[in-house]
């Protein structure tokens, strides 16, 4: 998904223990070039970027009409969501592209915006660098 398509809020959350430096390490940050759907990725202090997966720890019950949750008056919400006993896991992401990321927030100008540029080789990480500032470098357009 390009930078233009992922719309303004869909920010995936991405959590570093692999140092980057004080600023981008063990703290919440955003990035746009994974799978921009709001998912979570973990970068492991030996550079293996991971994903929780949660596949199968509920399962989605509808109430019928006899049922006693069930309001005629809500239609949009009459199911549940039933836990299975399972318990997610967290899988390795096999993905070779380079990765923004930066702070959700800033206090400072738009162009002085902390940023790292990642690499990733089947999901580990093989260089990155600082270029904060790359926004006035290259007049905003996308690197």
């Amino acid at each position: 998904m390009t930078e233009e398509e992922c719309l303004i809020g869909l920010l995936d959350r991405f959590r570093s223990s692999y140092n980057l430096g004080d600023q981008f390490t063990n703290t919440e940050l955003h990035t746009r070039d994974l799978s921009c759907s709001m998912d979570d990725y973990w970068l492991s202090p030996d550079g293996v970027l991971w994903k929780p997966d949660y596949t199968g720890v509920n399962k989605l019950v509808f109430y019928e009409e006899d049922h006693p949750y069930y309001d005629p008056e809500a239609l949009w919400s009459n199911y549940d969501l039933i836990p299975t006993g399972n318990h997610g896991r967290v899988r390795r992401q096999y993905t070779s592209s380079q990765v923004r990321i930066y702070p959700p927030t800033w206090s400072g100008e738009w162009n002085d915006w902390p940023t790292l540029r990642l690499l990733f080789e089947n999901g580990i990480l093989k260089h990155w660098e600082d270029i904060t500032g790359y926004r006035k470098k290259y007049n905003s357009e996308v690197i």
